[in-house]
């Protein structure tokens, strides 16, 4: 054996009498190309200058997959040559070869077959007769153990027990892996410095974070020792990067950036030495570069440096790209989490691209690219695509990695697998992937063993970042185990055994308390708190820093759950406190974050004051100024939470309060006159209360608005999803968000201008009330009314973007649709909230001036407050107007109470509305709702009435006006219903007019054939109190040239078979309204009734459900009328989202809808669908004029002609019918005498687009 050189820089110097000089030479020189980070001049001496001994042991430095291809086939060479597989440098390459099958082919099999041959072969060699190649296979022996173990549950505690060492603990058992420090310092001593600072690394990721400071200290003295070693302070640079990198994960921020910058110096006084110019491409500076990330406080600032890391190490093929890359994701995702940003989800799938690319072509380390791929589709769940594209790439990976194996890494792709399944609802093939799963799951380490929670267990790193600073090591050697979940209960009860088992004398009394009893310790209820449960608690509260985070974070949320507001700010507190020092690994991947403990901090202060009506005193004051102070904490931390609207608009209240207070002392006691200014209140305010909530107030909306701009993102999200799963996950996510309180907020913070609101302040009001309503359902449809749209809208956005930012070449705008074209796709696709400019655009295409209605209630901002119904209107050729209306919602729930769902009736429970007593108490109980109308309307224009709350359920069009009018010198009132005076329009929201009109406006140039259908879903019956509908259906279908469908030619599969081909849909039958559940809201049709006559009738019925519905799909411009009892019912929640049949049809395609608000009689719906074509067929037999019979009036509109599109201009050919005057014709035949009760006549409303179009071929038919 070759005697160790100092002047070489290898670790496998025995090896060298095997080579002649010349290759030993080239050897050394690759080494050193391969420190200072030239690895492709590394690469190339072994393809050039020592292509000739590539038969001698000589092992290659490459990434998982390189490297394993190179011994494999190295090995399969050995075998045919009949080499001896047991000499030290063949078992050598057999461990390295095995340990790199674990990362790169999951093959777990050859490297348990090594370990134990290792066992074997070294388990009685002292270390002081180690030599260096066997100090080596030591090395990647402990490697190969921990991938196996990980990956595979391997159990062989005697493995930990090499190389042999007589070092106990203080139970007098072996350390695991206590002979690694004690081989180390043998190597040490006999000079094999090169051999003892490559296991040192080893070693040091064995020794707790606790325990590691002795061994860096002991080790930086060895080093120093040495004085004629030449690279002595390339270890000392390498050593101390180790010792900072602990630093990090003991929360030590000084202490790491103390040593960072030691770690630095030693290294340049390295390069210095050597000539090296360009540290930045060293090994060294790669990886000291990457683990200061982690000493960047901000976490907006450490996004930005990891990219940029990212970047560079892509750029020179760093070692640390993938850990980089993976970071950087980790941080992107982490933000959009928490801030719905798409800008950050866009970057989370961009970086998550290239870290894919790097894992299965650069590094091919196939189990970080399945984990990394496991997190990505875990964050992509939430659409239907994506959920296909993640199934498909796991199928993939299953076909391209047939011969992969290892167990716990399988585990998790069909675990992944499962859920995907499920969401996509093949429930079989879900149940067999997750049965898969479990059976692989079987071979996960103990929990024990896999976090190291015992009391002297040595912990595995959770990922070595700083052993390839090591010259003689590969970044293939890394180790590391992955982050692990669960949940707090099983977790705390887990390290409370742990901790009994290892003797912690104070938990004893703990032992065997199950999971309730901890539940029930830990979620104290309200009034079962006391003093000895508490301390029980806190002896809990003794574990480790990760079991006591889980711990006290489960608290809180409990507390947040039953509203104890000073027991949660408690726990709070505990968290940020105990944030400090969890380790960074835990920082990172914890569930929850300092962020959003901050942002907890500030809601619960203000949760504090929703029950306090007086904001004068210090304690509220006191409240205010901490709810502010930790609202801009989160802001800094995680632009997570905004509230900073909601305390300005609290701080406004408290000063309008104490100026009241002051009023009767202003200018009574002093004499002098104060300037007072009254608010939209009426309320009188002193100047300087002026001053000041003027700058709340403006400050309060700015903070409104970037709240709303986060939320809107957020929401923007789920617009990858549509139908039923669109819908719901935006519902839930507005709901979860809150977003409608940003918007009570804001209004509010508006009406506090000081003074009369100005014109400015009421039309800011009404766009915040267009981002109010149904946006969730508007997004929804706006996504479904294109979906083969989905790539072109992704390119439109960047399109845009560049727009907006004046970047596109001149060609490139040559070539872009016009920047109108390309505003209306993304305002349909988006929902954009409605503009002013949107109603000139609907006016033009329509041809009739349009007034927009919105009603909406604005709740009391503090206890004791009345809310208050905004009226607004809004057209383009006025100021928009808001009025203080004087009804209340209190006067909308009297009047249902009393007429529309009493709680006690004799037969029917709409039977009051059948009474004249309810329209005259409709009248005068809710006729302030309509009043302004009379002011901001003429008479003969179409209104669009879009309610809000309780309002939904009223027939708002059937409220009187009252106008004054001056005739030959006399003033002259009348009074009549709303709809006598205006046709009119329903919308859930003004924005469904876009999705409504571009689906009218996508039949206009050449609408297919109408193919109307007149379907009764009530069956034949003894009873004839049906008979009216039928019978009615039947003349309905001779008027319009058709059979109809009924009986059994209406059965449900019928009505599906024929719903997406006819654009006229009429059914007259029987309805199911259930509140509990609106996606229930079902229509009936009939059933084939069985030759056993027996048979109960109503069993004899099918239906169709909202539910259903959204998995229809109409076509274009397609109108549909429900006559049937409460169709057109729907379930209002927060932000005016509405769900029921109404809203799913609108979904599935239908451009206009007509329904019912409530149970109606057959025969008034009979009268009503004879009213209703009465006046639809009437305007299909008008003979349109020839070509610019459909333009616009320009003096009529306001506008030029070029505002009227040119399809309506110049096509004759197309029949428009005007559904809302259809609507008005119906009521005032129905209405006879304008005083029929309202029962017979009010509950009919038209939703949607009031343009039905036809063909010239279809209008003649009809005639």
């Amino acid at each position: 054996m070759q005697p160790f050189c100092s002047e070489h820089r290898g670790i496998h110097t025995s090896l060298y009498s095997s080579l002649p000089q010349e290759a030993v030479q080239f050897l050394e020189k690759a080494i050193w190309f391969k420190m200072v980070g030239r690895t492709d001049d590394a690469r190339a001496i072994f393809g050039d200058e020592l292509k000739r001994f590539e038969r001698t042991a000589v092992l290659e430095a490459g990434r998982w997959g390189r490297a394993w291809r190179i011994l494999d086939s190295r090995l399969i060479d050995l075998k045919k040559s009949h080499e001896d597989l047991d000499s030290s440098e063949h078992r050598l390459i057999l461990l390295t070869w095995a340990m790199l099958g674990t990362r790169h082919r999951g093959d777990l099999a050859s490297s348990a077959r090594e370990i134990e041959r290792t066992q074997v072969w070294l388990g009685n060699v002292p270390v002081s007769d180690y030599s260096d190649i066997q100090a080596s296979c030591i090395r990647r022996y402990v490697i190969a153990y921990a991938f196996t173990m990980l990956y595979n549950g391997y159990k062989n505690p005697e493995a930990e027990h090499l190389p042999a060492h007589d070092r106990l603990d203080s139970s007098g058992s072996k350390i695991p892996w206590g002979g690694l420090r004690q081989l180390r310092r043998s190597l040490t001593e006999r000079g094999m410095f090169n051999e003892a600072n490559a296991l040192f690394r080893v070693e040091l990721n064995r020794t707790p974070p606790e325990h590691r400071g002795l061994i860096l200290e002991e080790f930086l003295r060895e080093v120093a020792s040495l004085s004629s070693y030449r690279g002595k302070e390339f270890v000392e640079a390498a050593v101390r990067l180790q010792w900072a990198s602990t630093h990090v994960q003991m929360q030590a921020t000084s202490s790491a950036v103390e040593e960072f910058s030691k770690s630095e110096v030693a290294f340049s006084r390295f390069c210095d030495r050597f000539d090296i110019t360009d540290k930045s491409l060293t090994p060294h500076m790669q990886a000291l570069e990457y683990e200061r990330l982690s000493c960047i406080e901000g976490p907006v600032d450490r996004l930005e440096a990891t990219e940029e890391l990212a970047g560079r190490f892509e750029a020179i093929d760093g070692f640390k790209t993938g850990l980089c890359l993976s970071t950087a994701a980790e941080l992107a995702l982490a933000f959009y989490k928490v801030t719905s940003l798409e800008n950050f989800r866009v970057k989370y799938f961009s970086l998550h691209t290239r870290l894919e690319i790097y894992d299965a072509d650069i590094s091919e380390d196939i189990c970080d690219l399945v984990h990394h791929h496991v997190e990505l589709s875990s964050a992509t769940l939430g659409g239907l695509v994506d959920r296909q594209n993640a199934l498909e790439w796991i199928d993939g990976f299953f076909a391209q990695y047939p011969h992969f194996s290892a167990p716990v890494v399988l585990a998790l792709l069909y675990r992944s697998k499962e859920s995907l399944l499920k969401g996509l609802h093949r429930m079989e093939e879900a149940r067999l992937a997750g049965h898969k799963a479990t059976e692989m799951e079987a071979f996960e380490p103990s929990l024990g063993k896999w976090l190291h929670t015992g009391q002297t267990y040595p912990a595995l790193p959770l990922r070595s970042t700083t052993d390839s600073a090591d010259p003689h090591s590969q970044d293939e050697e890394e180790d590391e185990s992955q982050p692990f979940y669960w949940s707090w209960r099983d977790l705390v009860s887990t390290w409370l055994d742990n901790e009994i088992a290892a003797g912690n004398p104070a938990l004893e009394h703990f032992k065997g308390i199950t999971a309730t009893e901890l539940k029930e310790l830990v979620c104290t209820e309200p009034k079962s708190v006391d003093a000895s449960k508490e301390e029980r608690y806190s002896q809990i509260c003794t574990c480790r820093l990760f079991c006591l985070s889980m711990l006290r974070h489960a608290r809180q949320m409990h507390f947040e759950n039953k509203k104890q507001w000073a027991l949660r700010l408690a726990e709070l507190g505990h968290l940020l406190e105990l944030e400090k020092r969890l380790p960074r690994v835990i920082r990172q991947n914890f569930p929850s974050s300092k962020g959003s403990w901050l942002a907890a901090m500030a809601l619960t202060h203000l949760a504090c004051l929703e029950s306090v009506s007086d904001f004068t005193d210090e304690k509220s004051m006191a409240r205010l100024a901490d709810a502010e102070t930790y609202n801009e904490f989160a802001l800094d931390e995680l632009r997570q939470q905004n509230d900073q609207a909601r305390i300005c608009m609290m701080k406004i209240t408290r000063l309008k309060q104490l100026s009241q207070q002051a009023d009767s002392v202003i200018g009574s006691s002093t004499g002098n006159a104060v300037f007072r200014s009254p608010d939209a209140h009426g309320m009188i305010l002193p100047a300087e209360s002026v001053e000041e909530i003027m700058k709340l107030r403006v400050n309060g909306i700015d903070k409104a608005k970037e709240a709303d701009a986060i939320f809107s993102q957020g929401e923007l999200h789920a617009s990858r999803s549509a139908g039923l799963d669109g819908i719901t996950n935006r519902q839930n996510l507005t709901a979860f968000y809150g977003s409608a309180y940003t918007v009570h907020t804001a209004i509010s913070l508006l009406l506090a201008e000081p003074g009369r609101p100005t014109a400015k302040t009421i039309k800011s009001a009404w766009q915040w009330v267009q981002k109010y309503k149904a946006r969730s359902l508007a997004r929804t449809i706006g996504i479904m009314a294109s979906p083969e749209t989905a790539s072109l809208y992704q390119e439109m956005l960047a399109m845009q973007k560049k727009i907006e930012e004046k970047e596109t070449t001149p060609t490139a705008r040559f070539n872009l649709p016009s920047h109108d074209l390309l505003r209306q796709f993304i305002d349909l696709r988006e929902a954009t909230p409605f503009e002013l400019s949107d109603i000139a655009s609907i006016e033009a295409q329509c041809g009739t001036q349009v007034v927009l209605v919105d009603w909406f209630y604005l709740p009391g901002y503090v206890v004791g407050e009345t809310g208050r119904l905004l009226l607004f209107t809004a057209n383009g050729r006025s100021e928009t107007t808001m009025d203080l209306l004087t009804t209340t919602l209190e006067d909308v729930t009297a009047w249902q109470k009393a007429y529309l769902n009493p709680t006690e009736y004799i037969d029917y429970q709409e039977e009051n509305l059948d009474k004249d007593e309810a329209r005259e108490a409709f009248d005068k109980m809710l006729g302030g709702l309509v009043a302004p109308l009379a002011h901001h309307t003429k008479a003969g224009k179409l209104v669009v009435l879009c309610p809000s709350a309780q309002l939904h359920r009223l027939p708002l069009h059937a409220l009187s006006i009252k106008e004054t009018q001056l005739e030959a010198g006399n003033f002259r009132t009348t009074s009549s219903a709303l709809i006598h005076r205006n046709p009119c329009v329903y919308t859930h929201s003004h924005s469904l007019l876009r999705s409504s009109f571009a689906s009218t406006e996508h039949t206009r140039s050449s609408p297919g054939p109408m193919k109307p259908q007149l379907i009764s879903g009530i069956p034949g019956s003894k009873n004839l109190r049906f008979e009216a509908g039928r019978e009615s259906i039947q003349e309905l279908a001779l008027r319009f040239h058709t059979d109809p469908m009924i009986d059994q030619s209406a059965l449900k599969k019928d009505f599906l078979a024929v719903a997406n081909h006819s654009r006229l849909l009429h059914l007259h039958t029987h309805c199911n309204w259930k509140s509990e559940d609106p996606l229930d809201h079902e229509i009936e049709f009939p059933r084939l009734a069985p030759l056993d006559s027996s048979i109960d009738e109503r069993q004899l019925v099918d239906s169709v459900t909202a539910r259903e519905f959204f998995d229809v799909h109409l076509s274009p411009g397609t109108h549909v009328n429900i006559i049937a009892c409460q169709g057109g019912v729907t379930d209002v929640r927060l932000g005016d989202e509405v769900m029921g049949l109404g809203p799913a049809l609108l979904c599935s395609g239908a451009s206009s809808i007509v329904s019912t608000l409530w149970c109606i009689d057959d025969k008034h719906g009979v009268r009503f669908e004879k009213d209703f074509f009465d006046s639809f067929l009437l305007q299909c037999a008008k003979k349109r004029k020839k070509k610019g019979a459909v333009k616009a009036n320009p003096n009529q509109l306001g506008k030029d002609d070029s505002a009227v599109p040119a399809k309506i201009k110049n096509n004759g050919s197309v029949r428009l019918v005007n559904l809302a005057k259809a609507m008005q014709a119906a009521a005032k035949e129905m209405d006879e005498g304008e005083s029929a009760p309202l029962y017979r006549w009010a509950g009919y409303v038209l939703h949607g687009c009031w343009q039905f179009t036809m063909s010239e071929e279809d209008a003649i038919s009809l005639q």
